[in-house]
């Protein structure tokens, strides 16, 4: 038998009665019905957008007056809170009451409909690269994840599986902004859809793409697998080139150099047969990263020209600006300086207008390729030394080619009495280097 504490079950029953007694105020009034089924399913405040975006999405039109007026209601039934512009919605008791109201059945499905049309309009517009907005709804996208994965939960619990593949055709690129929660999704999307609903190959790969990034490397290599085995039952080649790209580069960071490229090599086939050429640009620099981790110059040169190429024809001018910066640093290691510089140029022309981590990526890459410069031009670093009294500077050979004396003449207090340099080093700030130290 249930178990309530003192006065829980009247409370319980309370709030249900004055909502029973709410919604037969608000469901004469159809505007306000459906509005509040929307709050219902909502887990964050409705800004004006979202709420113009779902009133369209509704079974029936409505005008600005009748919108206004059911509004207007469920202010005055203390349903909705409305702050400004915002509609700051209802208290998670309310929410969780509201469904379990007698009528409330056809609003309620009603309005996840809604929900539904509208979070897969928003992932496929984030998702779109072609936009010139696509940022803008990229952002908004990743603030609205939480409610698109508690529709996607729904749909699962619901069996809803045509709402789960409308929702999260285009949802790809966003689960790893949200790591955490998409983990878990996507461990339910992959245990609970049917055998042959058309997106578990890629909630699998998916899965592995997470998996790999939170460093559960076996998990995700299983993931992968039973990736690739669903696309080949799919017969859907331009997954399975996706999975091998991802599997290539979970090798390749465990080393497993071999099985990495003959992935890569796979990917590039089926990328070209289904002329996929943003999809072959990325296996090609997934294999010029590898053959420059092996300090092989000239190929890893070779993928990334290739994929240069390919990145210009889709003007997806951040990989342009990445791959440039990889050009920049491999030419430079194989001594073509003109090249170099000319990759250097372009870089420099295109990166002002690119996202901070683009710029960061690329001007860190272009930094280290200086910093490299510099040591195989002091192949010798120099090793400084220090007891209590002295401080004294060694070249790569354990040379010493700079000391300073300093004696202690109270606890925390030296006196700096002599300085020699090697007159061969002279000029190059040495003892003032061990000055600093």
């Amino acid at each position: 038998m249930e178990q309530h504490l003192p006065g829980e079950a009247d409370k319980h029953d309370s709030l249900t009665l004055a909502l029973a007694l709410a919604w037969s105020g608000a469901r004469q009034h159809r505007a306000a019905a459906l509005r509040w089924a929307l709050h219902a399913q909502s887990l964050l405040p409705l800004d004006p957008d979202t709420r113009t975006e779902l009133r369209a999405f509704l079974p029936e039109a409505f005008s600005d007056l009748d919108w206004l007026e059911g509004e207007r209601r469920l202010r005055g039934l203390g349903l909705i809170d409305t702050v400004g512009d915002r509609d700051e919605g209802m208290l998670l008791s309310v929410k969780k009451t509201f469904p379990a109201l007698e009528g409330t059945e056809a609003d309620v499905q009603a309005a996840h409909r809604a929900w539904i049309a509208w979070g897969a309009a928003l992932l496929e517009k984030a998702d779109d690269r072609k936009r010139p907005d696509r940022r803008a709804w990229h952002d908004r996208a990743i603030r609205w994840l939480p409610q698109c994965w508690e529709l996607a939960s729904r749909c699962l619990d619901a069996k809803d599986f045509g709402g789960l593949g409308r929702l999260l055709a285009d949802a790809g690129n966003l689960y790893q902004f949200d790591v955490s929660n998409s983990l878990g999704l996507l461990r339910k999307l992959v245990r609970e859809t049917p055998e042959g609903f058309r997106l578990r190959g890629a909630f699998s790969e998916y899965l592995g793409d997470l998996l790999s990034r939170t460093g559960k490397l076996e998990e995700a290599l299983e993931a992968y697998a039973e990736a690739e085995r669903l696309y080949l039952a799919e017969q859907d080649d331009l997954g399975r080139a996706n999975v091998l790209r991802s599997r290539g580069d979970l090798l390749s960071r465990t080393g497993k150099l071999e099985e990495a490229l003959e992935a890569y090599a796979e990917a590039e086939r089926l990328y070209l047969a289904e002329q996929d050429d943003l999809g072959l640009a990325n296996v090609l620099c997934s294999r010029g990263d590898l053959l420059q981790a092996e300090r092989n110059w000239k190929d890893a040169c070779a993928c990334y020209r290739e994929a240069l190429e390919l990145y210009r024809r889709e003007q997806v001018d951040s990989w342009v600006c990445i791959t440039r910066s990889e050009l920049y640093f491999c030419r430079k290691q194989l001594g073509e300086t003109e090249a170099a510089m000319r990759d250097l140029h372009e870089l420099l022309e295109l990166l002002p207008d690119q996202p901070e981590q683009v710029q960061g990526y690329c001007i860190g890459k272009v930094m280290k390729a200086g910093l490299k410069d510099k040591k195989e031009r002091n192949p010798n670093p120099m090793n400084i030394q220090n007891t209590k009294t002295r401080t004294w500077m060694e070249d790569g050979n354990g040379v010493t080619v700079a000391l300073l004396d300093h004696p202690e003449v109270r606890p925390g207090v030296v006196n700096l009495v002599h300085t020699e340099v090697d007159p061969a080093m002279g000029g190059r700030g040495l003892a003032g280097e061990l000055t600093r130290v």
